[in-house]
């Protein structure tokens, strides 16, 4: 018998929790791990013995310290934390993006967009909804401390072999499979990585996947991308 996917839920805003609360229950592929309403509670759930598979949080709340959530994600390989929020900056959405947490829904999305985000991320994969997509690939708002890759792809010259590399990056491949794909070797995928990094001007894979999307390498409508490395 498949296990139910055990899901944690943090926030501090009553009819949200209980509509989670409705949501869960009515769904027989999960399970509410617990409820947490303080920073010392959700540092129990990632120490404990049965961590839950998600943790489903508004990491902006007050009630919560962002810095020590994204800290608890980045070593986390039990529990898969999906930021549940209002609307925010480009900026605030990379700051997430670097600390590993590729995976956001907003409160105002329905729930067939949240349970996709639940079990693809379950499942190893992660899932940005489309309202935050549309910040992070939005070119209009990028400021200049926070723009992930350059501005304009005009003499970039990346070649066919790097806009196939790109494309499974964006997928969620990690380069020992994509080495497979192509028959290639490991070095030569990660050289590949590095010159596709300093053609872009960026340092990280997240402005890969984000330039990947603009340039229509992978489409917007399946956008999922892995955080296997």
């Amino acid at each position: 018998m498949k296990s139910k996917i055990s899901i944690a839920i943090a926030f501090d805003e009553f009819l949200l929790e209980a509509g989670l609360r409705y949501v869960l229950s009515q769904n027989s592929e999960l399970e509410l791990h617990s409820q947490v309403h303080f920073q010392a509670e959700v540092a129990d759930l990632f120490q404990s013995k049965k961590p839950p598979v998600i943790l489903l949080i508004d990491v902006f709340s007050s009630h919560f310290d962002l810095d020590k959530i994204l800290a608890y994600a980045s070593f986390s390989s039990k529990t898969k934390v999906i930021p549940m929020t209002n609307l925010r900056s480009k900026h605030d959405y990379l700051k997430l993006m670097k600390a590993g947490i590729n995976s956001c829904v907003l409160k105002v999305c329905d729930e067939k967009e949240l349970l996709e985000c639940i079990k693809k991320t379950a499942s190893g994969k992660n899932y940005i909804c489309a309202q935050v997509l549309d910040v992070l690939t939005d070119g209009a708002q990028s400021t200049e401390g926070d723009a992930p890759y350059k501005k304009t792809c005009a003499g970039l010259n990346i070649s066919e072999r790097e806009t196939e590399i790109i494309k499974l990056i964006a997928e969620g491949r990690i380069n020992k499979e994509i080495a497979d794909t192509l028959f290639l070797s490991n070095h030569t995928i990660n050289t590949h990585r590095k010159n596709i990094m300093q053609k872009l001007g960026i340092n990280n894979t997240a402005g890969i996947v984000l330039f990947a999307v603009k340039e229509q390498i992978v489409s917007a409508n399946d956008f999922l991308f892995s955080s296997k490395e």
